[in-house]
């Protein structure tokens, strides 16, 4: 159940080194990342999805199926997105401090996910723990946080401890998934954060998506339909 409290969550963690384990050297990380992670809401995110055939096919034959769930409606080719950040009811989701994140479609406000992120410790490491609400179950990923390049970082689920689970019906079955988004900052095109999200069934890659972040302050993103 999503709260109205006084100062609502604005990022997917309240600070980065919540998740950063001792591996990670929060000093290299450049400033514009962090705003990834810690203010989430206030950027507007413009991405350009390619496809491989032929998940392309099966994935634009099941996209409408989808769409009335308004989950996991992902873009085909470009597309603008509003992200929003919600307080979960504490017990409702199970997790500390849990918080919703919905992202929509700009101008259309139609609804591409709905994710409740929380950061999970378990042998010593924390992690990501991303949820999916599905009927009848939910998708589930935990992803560990990873130095990338000199002052970026990376989620990814290709680490020992990680990975992509479906859980239905009260039963948890690791699906053959997996995923990593890198995070650097931005360059000349005045996005202040850009990205690389790649998606893979069996290693095999089905989708990368190329994101660019703006903060409200930066020159507006071209706005696309998907």
């Amino acid at each position: 159940m999503i709260v109205d409290i006084e100062n609502p969550p604005r990022g997917v963690v309240d600070h980065l080194a919540d998740l950063a384990n001792d591996d990670v050297d929060l000093t290299r990380v450049a400033p514009a990342v962090f705003e990834f992670f810690e203010r989430t809401a206030d950027l507007e995110l413009h991405v350009r999805t390619r496809w491989r055939l032929p998940f392309f096919v099966l994935y634009a034959i099941f996209r409408p199926i989808f769409a009335l769930f308004g989950q996991l409606v992902l873009p085909l080719r470009e597309a603008t997105i509003r992200t929003r950040v919600f307080a979960l009811a504490e017990g409702c989701d199970g997790r500390p401090r849990a918080r919703a994140i919905v992202r929509s479609y700009v101008p259309t406000g139609r609804t591409m996910q709905a994710i409740a992120y929380a950061v999970r410790e378990g042998e010593g490491r924390r992690a990501m723990s991303a949820a999916f609400p599905l009927p009848l179950g939910q998708l589930l990923g935990i992803l560990h946080l990873e130095h990338a390049g000199a002052s970026g970082l990376a989620l990814t689920s290709h680490v020992p401890g990680a990975g992509i689970w479906m859980r239905f019906l009260g039963l948890a079955l690791r699906l053959p998934l997996g995923e990593r988004l890198e995070l650097q900052p931005g360059g000349d095109d005045g996005a202040l954060i850009e990205g690389t999200h790649e998606q893979r069934i069996f290693g095999i890659l089905v989708v990368r998506h190329v994101y660019r972040f703006f903060s409200p302050s930066a020159e507006a993103a071209p706005r696309r339909r998907s």
